[in-house]
């Protein structure tokens, strides 16, 4: 089930983990550091420090300023 489409989006699963953004096939849904900082113009390559797992993540950057953070795919690059 989505969250919002039968139930009260309060009372959903949904942890706000960004991911139906990620996943948004016409950039319908967009970050709001995106859209108050602008576009990224680099990335760097970092490790989540969260639980120990490892997962590897894109600081996507706008000068020296962090404008998002994204999952990073290429793990084995």
């Amino acid at each position: 089930m989505t969250a919002g489409q039968a139930e009260n989006f309060m009372d959903s699963e949904c942890v706000s983990c960004g991911a139906c953004v990620q996943a948004c096939p016409t950039s319908t849904l967009m970050e709001n550091s995106v859209i108050e900082k602008g576009q990224p113009m680099s990335s760097v390559v970092t490790t989540c420090a969260y639980c120990g797992v490892g997962c590897a993540f894109k600081a996507e950057l706008k000068g020296d300023e962090v404008v998002r953070m994204v999952p990073y795919k290429g793990g084995g690059e």
